[in-house]
């Protein structure tokens, strides 16, 4: 390899990437059923993935505020930066929820 084949002298391939940086790191998305945002975002974080959008909906599955699921799926491929969207539960607004203990 000689002086401007464009390995290790600082240009870039033709797809923008440098052939001896390669930041994108493939990771495989956690489970974050029954987690909160703020848990689920730390989870997210330490792997080195990002939290997406969240959005709620309703279910009597888990309790209020705890993931229902995400996208994408727990064991999936991801690259690291990638975000990963999550749907919490949320109450309906009839009330606060009382134990009955």
């Amino acid at each position: 390899l000689g002086v401007g084949d464009g390995v290790g002298d600082g240009q870039e391939m033709l797809d923008g990437t440098d052939p001896l940086v390669d930041e994108r790191t493939t990771l495989l998305v956690p489970d974050l059923s029954g987690l909160g945002e703020a848990a689920a975002g730390s989870v997210l974080a330490r792997l080195g993935l990002v939290l997406g959008p969240v959005s709620t909906e309703y279910s009597e599955a888990v309790a209020t505020g705890l993931v229902l699921r995400q996208s994408p799926a727990a064991g999936s491929a991801a690259q690291n930066g990638d975000a990963v969207a999550i749907v919490l539960n949320h109450h309906t607004g009839l009330g606060p929820v009382v134990s009955s203990q």
